[in-house]
């Protein structure tokens, strides 16, 4: 299988102020020393094909289970270092025309990225790629692990509102195998009564696209794509300090790949990736 990544939006601990008609100044607030747990499914499919031919078997998987983070290390200019981690993996996958079997993870159960951001969320550096591609599972768990701590909007908005946000992360995924990403997305209030939050929840929408251009120097291949983004965030507020505590996405990848010299032409392979999640905190307070 192509080596895949997705990133989506999941769940994180922020520290915001409170105007009277909007959430303002989005940081991180993570605690030192804490463990955060969130219970998460993801579902995918990927075909993949040439010339309008399968080339590889259309497949899709199913992933539950527990993804964990915790700051590691605060650096000199605020910036923290933040290690993530999937446990009690449970999966399955199915190829078309088969029946659905069980998907062995254990090869990625507890392995983790460690990332550094800044406190809007930008992504500074991230290693522990290889470390991952070399236990065997592919892209199966990036979609979590590098979305449990997304990119934040400059603010949240009022209602009748919409607030633009775009941002490019670059991603060392395997040896020789690098990726630039720009995310341009659009996040605005969504009016749905929250129950549960007691009405001290509020709810967040976003669409938006992405650009992706990669280079894969070990196989001599170059790799583009787009992807259309939406997703809904629940935000619990208690005083200044907010955390979001549920969320759900959709994404949908189309993607080329094709050598990246030659002069003989060749038809490119397009990958089609469609994934769904969501994601809710075990500690809801």
């Amino acid at each position: 299988m192509r080596r895949v990544l997705v990133t989506a939006a999941l769940c994180l601990a922020v520290a915001v102020v409170l105007p009277r008609s909007a959430l303002a100044g989005l940081q991180y607030q993570f605690q030192e020393d804490h463990l955060e747990s969130f219970q998460f499914e993801l579902s995918r499919s990927v075909r993949t094909e040439r010339a309008g031919v399968d080339l590889l078997q259309p497949f899709s998987t199913r992933i539950q289970g527990t993804v964990q983070r915790y700051v590691a290390r605060v650096f000199r200019d605020g910036s923290l270092g933040l290690v993530v981690r999937t446990m009690g993996l449970d999966g399955s996958i199915q190829r078309v025309g088969m029946s659905e079997s069980k998907l062995d993870l254990s090869a990625v159960e507890g392995r983790s990225l460690s990332l550094r951001l800044d406190r809007g969320g930008a992504q500074l550096d991230s290693t522990g790629w290889l470390h991952l591609r070399r236990a065997g599972a592919g892209d199966l768990v990036d979609d979590v692990l590098l979305g449990s701590a997304p990119r934040l909007p400059a603010r949240i908005p009022a209602q009748g509102e919409a607030v633009a946000s775009s941002y490019r992360m670059q991603l060392p995924i395997d040896e020789g195998l690098s990726c630039q990403q720009t995310w341009i997305l659009s996040y605005s209030p969504v009016e749905e009564k929250l129950d549960e939050c007691h009405g001290s929840c509020r709810a967040l929408a976003y669409e938006g696209t992405v650009r992706e251009n990669c280079m894969d120097r070990a196989n001599a291949l170059e790799r583009s794509g787009s992807a259309k983004v939406t997703g809904q965030l629940e935000i619990h507020v208690r005083g200044a300090r907010s955390r979001v505590r549920a969320h759900r996405w959709s994404v949908d990848w189309e993607r080329q790949l094709a050598p990246s010299h030659g002069d003989q032409p060749t038809a490119q392979i397009i990958q089609y990736l469609s994934s769904e999640g969501s994601l809710k905190a075990e500690d809801k307070r």
